[in-house]
C-alpha cells in the first residue's frame, strides 16, 4: 500500500499534523487499507494529499511494466492505480470548493464533509 503510506507521510510531514490525528485501518467491505484524518485540513491539503499518491506511482509503477512485461507486473500495477484512481474521484468532488475551507473525513465511510473556518 504504498499510495497510504504516501498520503500518511504528506499529513504529517506538509499537513503538520501529528500522529495522533491520524488512524491507520482497513475497510473490510473494499478489501482496502485506509488512512483517516481524525481532525480537519484545509482543501488545499487534502487536494494534495488526493493527486501525490497517483503523481509518484502512476510513473514508476508504467516504468516498471514497460521494463518488465508480465502478466503479474500487470496485474499489480493495476491495483496500485485502481486505488490512485479513487483518490482522484475525492480530488474532483473537492475542486469546486475554496482551498481555504476545512476538509472533515468521515470516521467510517467513504466520504467527506467540508465546512467554513470559524
Amino acid at each position: 500500500q504504498t499510495q497510504l503510506a504516501l498520503q500518511f507521510l504528506h499529513l504529517l510531514v506538509h499537513g503538520r499534523l501529528r500522529l495522533a490525528d491520524l488512524h491507520i485501518g482497513a475497510h473490510w467491505k473494499a478489501l482496502a487499507l485506509v488512512c483517516h484524518i481524525k481532525v480537519p485540513v484545509r482543501v488545499r491539503t487534502a487536494r494534495v494529499v488526493g493527486i501525490t499518491p497517483l503523481a509518484v506511482t502512476g510513473p514508476v509503477l508504467l516504468a516498471v511494466l514497460a521494463t518488465y512485461p508480465s502478466n503479474v507486473t500487470a496485474l499489480l500495477a493495476a491495483f496500485a492505480l485502481i486505488g490512485g484512481v479513487v483518490d482522484l474521484l475525492v480530488l474532483y468532488k473537492l475542486l469546486p470548493f475554496d482551498s481555504n475551507l476545512l476538509f472533515v473525513d468521515h470516521p467510517t465511510d467513504p466520504m467527506f464533509e467540508i465546512y467554513a473556518p470559524s
